[in-house]
């Protein structure tokens, strides 16, 4: 396993030990199966709500140290879903495959209140290469994002 894994793998188990995690999704089930849930572990909340619902509510909008998502969207859509949780000072790291760049998220970043600070490459033993994208919230989102699903994705930030 590279060092970079590594450092995954243990920042994940600190933040199931240490943090209330979040899981907002909103093609779920309800009740919700939440994997944290069958582990016993009492510090997994499930939002049922989709990401730019989510992050126009108060109690959700720049309240949280980091936000992640997968492999999900380009760059520049992830990037308008997720920042607007994250709070100044906080970090949105994005696990990507090769292709992917910071470069990508950079004018959606800077428009949302964050810059890119970081963007490492690893190798997942069974699924090949991938990258982790982080970006820095270094000032509040304006309140216009993120904007309706339909708009994020016929026009993104990029």
């Amino acid at each position: 396993m590279s060092k970079s894994v590594k450092h995954l793998v243990m920042l994940a188990l600190f933040t199931t030990m240490a943090l209330t995690i979040f899981v907002v999704e909103a093609q779920i089930p309800v009740p919700v199966p939440i994997p944290g849930v069958k582990l016993g572990l009492a510090n997994v909340r499930c939002i049922h709500a989709r990401a730019e619902d989510g992050a126009k509510l108060p109690e959700l909008r720049e309240q949280f140290d980091m936000a992640t998502a997968r492999a999900v969207a380009a760059m520049p859509v992830l990037t308008e879903y997720c920042l607007p949780f994250v709070k100044q000072g906080g970090v949105f790291a994005a696990m990507k495959g090769p292709s992917e760049t910071a470069e990508q998220a950079e004018t959606a970043a800077k428009l949302l209140g964050g810059e890119i600070v970081g963007e490492e490459s690893y190798t997942l033993p069974t699924a090949g290469e991938r990258k982790l994208i982080r970006i820095r919230k270094t000032a509040p989102t304006p309140q216009k994002y993120p904007r309706r699903s339909d708009k994020i994705k016929k026009q993104p930030l990029g």
